[in-house]
């Protein structure tokens, strides 16, 4: 028994029809199933008006472009427009030199998005207007990045070239890669 339509369709034209038939088939009902088990639903804690994991945020100056970027395990913002970040890693980008990486326990920042306030263990890595890397160690920091500043008034360590510093608070600009250091300044060389 053959079928055909009427013009005599060959049985190579029936197998086309199918597998054109069931190729439509399956392009409805493949998204409509659902492709293995589905991500697990991310809760915000229920003070928080949106949470996120592995955050990565750019912003950027008036003139459009990237002033510094922000990547944290988590992110939550509240509705009070507090955002509070958890293993934070800052880099600052400056208008001449290498940019300045810092790196945080935590982070907040107030709703004018003004300041980004360190705690924790930070870390900032970046070169001494000497062109001489550093590293600078507080429990805590504020980062002001509209004027480009970084400041602490905690117990800081700066360690750059054989040189150690430490002091209670200090200043640095940005941009200009200057480190001040407030009070109670104690400073050692390595030959």
């Amino acid at each position: 028994m053959t079928l055909a339509w009427p013009g005599r369709t060959r049985p190579t034209q029936w197998l086309l029809i199918i597998l054109l038939a069931a190729a439509a088939a399956l392009t409805y009902w493949l998204p409509h199933r659902g492709m293995g088990p589905s991500a697990p639903r991310i809760q915000p804690p229920a003070h928080a008006n949106y949470y996120a994991r592995d955050a990565r945020m750019t912003v950027t100056g008036a003139n459009g472009k990237p002033l510094y970027r922000i990547r944290a395990r988590e992110a939550l913002h509240y509705p009070n427009n507090w955002t509070e970040l958890h293993t934070v890693h800052v880099t600052y980008l400056t208008a001449a030199g290498p940019p300045w990486h810092l790196r945080a326990d935590q982070a907040r920042m107030p709703p004018s998005q003004q300041q980004i306030d360190l705690s924790g263990h930070v870390v900032a890595h970046g070169s001494l207007s000497s062109g001489a890397p550093m590293v600078l160690n507080a429990p805590s920091m504020t980062v002001f990045p509209d004027s480009k500043r970084l400041q602490s008034d905690a117990r800081v360590d700066l360690d750059s070239a054989g040189r150690h510093i430490d002091a209670v608070g200090m200043r640095s600009d940005l941009n200009t890669h200057e480190v001040e250091f407030l009070s109670d300044v104690h400073s050692t060389y390595s030959p």
